[in-house]
């Protein structure tokens, strides 16, 4: 990773994954789900948190494009954010 980047996680991208592991779909190795804010914040990544109006937000988003919707929703809010002059 080049450190000049900034890189950004969504708040729902832990909430999938916490998901996804409850539901027995993925597994993790040395950590749970509860430990992966932390582990990301180690690493440098900037966290986007998620407030009501984010989550209401989620019309707004075009799944279509990617993978999952997530994705998306955060590429719509960094476009529509005050972090659309770092994409």
């Amino acid at each position: 990773m080049d450190p000049e980047n900034n890189i950004f996680v969504s708040a729902v991208t832990f909430w999938e994954i916490a998901l996804k592991h409850a539901l027995g779909k993925i597994t993790l190795e040395a950590v749970t789900p509860d430990d992966l804010p932390e582990v990301a914040r180690r690493m440098g990544f900037d966290l986007l948190r998620l407030d009501a109006d984010d989550a209401a937000s989620f019309t707004g988003c075009h799944a279509s494009s990617t993978k999952t919707p997530s994705t998306a929703c955060s590429c719509t809010r960094l476009c529509g954010s005050s972090y659309a002059h770092l994409l």
